[in-house]
């Protein structure tokens, strides 16, 4: 008897964890990296192009996890997006590769406000801009998981 209900308590403390892991995979929206590496980027509330949000209340740290993926677009294997986006330029990669962005939200790709680096397709991108600089950029999926700027305007 004492078996059966250790086996039994046993049995409801797998189940939990398994519960937990189940909430922690649909606390996540379903939402991926996109592209988005999580050491280079945050998720910011509301952006607006003027204030200075450096000292954001309420902001996150984005984690990424391959898993959590499924459903953000519905896209079908392989298929690439393309998607417009404005932000402030905070830094120009020492390579003159990339670009760190503080952006709005990308309605296109399911992205919310966040700082992050992006890859620039083609290194004279960087020429066209300076730090501080209001942009709106273009990017293109480059990989599964990639993003990288095609065009810049400033505005």
């Amino acid at each position: 008897m004492k078996s059966a209900i250790f086996a039994l308590v046993a049995i409801a403390g797998v189940i939990t964890i398994l519960s937990f892991t189940v909430m922690a995979h649909h606390d996540s929206n379903g939402m991926h990296n996109n592209g988005m590496h999580s050491s280079k980027m945050e998720m910011h509330g509301k952006m607006s192009g003027k204030h200075d949000q450096s000292d954001m209340h309420g902001k996150k740290e984005m984690h990424s996890k391959k898993g959590m993926h499924e459903g953000m677009h519905g896209e079908a294997a392989g298929e690439h997006h393309r998607a417009s986006a404005r932000g402030e330029v905070l830094a120009i990669g020492t390579d003159g590769k990339s670009l760190t962005i503080r952006h709005e939200p990308v309605a296109e790709l399911g992205w919310p406000a966040m700082t992050m680096e992006l890859a620039l397709k083609h290194p004279a991108l960087a020429e066209k801009v300076r730090v501080g600089d209001q942009i709106t950029f273009e990017l293109e999926q480059t990989s599964e998981f990639d993003y990288a700027i095609t065009d810049i305007h400033g505005h």
